[in-house]
């Protein structure tokens, strides 16, 4: 059994989730307003006496802490150098290389465009992209050898890429057990995070780039993120645009279950509050995973929301989990404005920021190109202020197998960071 396993067996066999989620709340219909619209009964513990403030997590959900500290303190440890061949910071072999632009034929005096000219324009934009393809195709090849030693350092430990990420260099306590987490650097824990998914998809790539070449983006089900053309990032980058749209509009879907709630009981009130608020998650998951499976929830009957809700859970926390752990190395390397435009940009994506969603929409709708400096220096002040109240817990008392839990709550449930989807009309 992996460490990562025996987190969660641990986490499960202390506290069961579903009780932590489906304890009893004092809650209203206010809950799913913005603050300036109606009150907010608080569903939290308030401190008794003068005890040290909790953090937003613990206020929220106290039973994810340990009475006494007993793990590492992750915001005390140091950043580490990157010692693969690329710098600290550089994503560079990660993603696609530049694909050459190719000036369409200009017209002759007569203003017309002869066949000639048309075929030598086809035939230069062939070439510019199978040229693309070979060298996205190389990287990979290339990351593979860096990625192998890596996963043999963590099999050794028995840890995840995202428990190395987020306690690398300090020991671990399992079962009794103190286990030394050896630590990654940020790139190459996104070396880690991507190259396998990058290296599953690339025989099924090159075969189809072998037998086909300029006619590959026709025929390319799969991708490998290295080659992926500039018009593949801005379609994937719709979709979620697309998604968060749909989110927006259904955030409060049968809400008048229990504003016109005559006929219900308040403990009958709190049942079907507590179903929005899941249904609520499960169309967040919808959002922020963008995998096959998560595609058919927004077609999932209200009556089966539960059961969905737990499965997705499970499903999704990976993905929550990675999120968290980049954004601990990110705020250890130096912070977000060490971060390229790119760098923004993908970590955006990500995590489906709603205020990157907003700056998104319009460069779309303006031609522009979203992963721009001026995006940089706009979600920069964002991106920090957020990362720095959502790490802002207790990490010696919190149990290792709920990080997958942090994302999703401090996004949806945590009112006052600012990139949060709570009270958004939008």
């Amino acid at each position: 059994m992996s460490l990562l396993s025996s987190l969660n067996h641990s986490a499960t066999g202390s506290r069961s989730l579903r009780r932590v989620f489906c304890r009893s709340f004092s809650v209203s219909t206010s809950s799913f307003f913005s603050p300036s619209s109606t009150s907010f009964i608080s569903t939290r513990r308030q401190p008794q006496g003068h005890s040290t403030p909790k953090s937003w997590l613990e206020q929220l959900y106290p039973a994810f802490f340990t009475e006494t500290p007993i793990y590492p303190n992750v915001l005390r440890i140091k950043s580490l150098t990157s010692s693969g061949s690329a710098g600290p910071h550089d994503l560079s072999s990660l993603r696609p290389p530049p694909l050459p632009f190719v000036p369409p034929p200009q017209a002759k005096k007569n203003g017309r465009i002869t066949l000639l000219q048309r075929l030598r324009y086809r035939w230069r934009r062939a070439a510019a992209l199978n040229k693309f393809y070979k060298q996205g195709i190389a990287q990979i090849w290339g990351n593979e050898k860096e990625c192998t030693l890596l996963r043999k350092r963590l099999a050794a430990a028995g840890v995840s890429p995202a428990l190395a990420a987020i306690y690398g260099g300090s020991n671990l306590t399992v079962q009794g057990q103190s286990i030394s987490i050896p630590q990654i650097s940020r790139r190459e824990f996104q070396l880690l995070l991507r190259h396998g998914s990058d290296f599953a998809r690339l025989p099924g790539f090159a075969l189809v780039f072998w037998l086909f070449r300029s006619w590959t983006p026709i025929i390319a089900a799969r991708v490998p993120s290295t080659c992926e053309r500039p018009s593949d990032r801005s379609r994937q980058l719709k979709a979620l645009c697309n998604r968060y749209e749909f989110f927006a509009h259904s955030r409060n879907d049968k809400l008048e279950n229990v504003t016109d709630n005559s006929h219900l009981t308040i403990t009958e009130q709190g049942k079907e509050l507590h179903t929005l608020s899941r249904r609520r998650v499960l169309r967040w998951h919808y959002v922020v995973v963008d995998e096959p499976l998560c595609k058919l929830i927004p077609w999932i009957p209200y009556a089966w929301t539960e059961s969905a809700a737990r499965f997705f859970d499970r499903r999704c926390r990976d993905h929550y989990r990675s999120v968290l752990a980049d954004t601990v190395l990110i705020m250890r390397e130096g912070g977000f404005n060490t971060l390229s435009a790119d760098d923004i940009y993908e970590y955006c994506v990500r995590c489906a920021s709603p205020t990157f969603i907003n700056y998104a929409k319009q460069a779309l709708q303006n031609g522009a190109n979203p992963a721009s400096e001026a995006m940089r220096k706009a979600m920069v002040p964002v991106l920090e202020a957020r990362a720095k109240r959502m790490l802002a817990i207790d990490w010696t008392r919190l149990h290792p197998g709920l990080l997958g839990l942090i994302e999703p709550l401090s996004r949806l449930q945590d009112r006052e960071h600012s990139d949060s989807v709570r009270g958004r009309t939008g």
